[in-house]
C-alpha cells in the first residue's frame, strides 16, 4: 500500500492511502498515520479515492485511529469514499462515528467551520 500525504494550510493533514486496506496492511497503516500525528491535536482527513478494498480489519483499524486521535483532541473526517464503502459504513454503524465527504475540499471546510 501506498500512502500519500499533504498539509492543508498547515493545519489539517490530508492522507491518501492506495491499494487495499486489509490484514496484509493495516498495521503499517497504522503506525505510518500515528507517527504523523503523533503529540498534536490533529485534524486528519482520510482521502478514500484510492481505496480498491476495505477489510474489516482495515475498518478496524480506521476506528483504532480515529479512537486514538478523538483521545488527543484530535479528529478524523472521511472524504471521497465510493458507493460500496459508504453503504458499509451505514450498515454497520459507522457513519455515526465518522463524517462522511463528498471530496477532501468539502471535508477541510467542515473543518473551518468548526
Amino acid at each position: 500500500m501506498e500512502i500519500q500525504t499533504r498539509w492543508l494550510e498547515q493545519d489539517v493533514l490530508v492522507i491518501r492511502p492506495e491499494g487495499r486496506l486489509d490484514d496484509q496492511t493495516s498495521d503499517s497503516f497504522f503506525h505510518m498515520t500515528e507517527s504523523l500525528v503523533a503529540g498534536a491535536d490533529a485534524k486528519v482527513i482520510i482521502d478514500c479515492s484510492a481505496l480498491t478494498f476495505v477489510s474489516s480489519l482495515g475498518l478496524a483499524t480506521m476506528i483504532r485511529f480515529h479512537t486514538r486521535l478523538k483521545r488527543e483532541h484530535g479528529e478524523v473526517k472521511l472524504a471521497a469514499l465510493g458507493q460500496f464503502f459508504q453503504k458499509l459504513l451505514v450498515v454497520v454503524g459507522l457513519h455515526r462515528v465518522f463524517a462522511a465527504y463528498a471530496d477532501v475540499e468539502t471535508a477541510h471546510r467542515a473543518f473551518i467551520k468548526l
